[in-house]
């Protein structure tokens, strides 16, 4: 089932607008992905590392 929030981000792209091909629990992680060029992320602010 998931989070709250993405519970929520499901319902909005339900329609496939989004493709997922990496996930992870871990906030550091993702932005690391991100500034990699591996993607867009939504995360909590007070996680987000620089």
């Amino acid at each position: 089932m998931g989070s709250r929030p993405r519970r929520a981000l499901d319902a909005v792209f339900r329609d496939g607008d989004r493709i997922v091909a990496l996930e992870t629990p871990f906030a550091a992680t993702i932005c690391r992905m991100v500034s990699e060029g591996l993607g867009v992320s939504l995360v909590n602010p007070s996680s987000a590392v620089r």
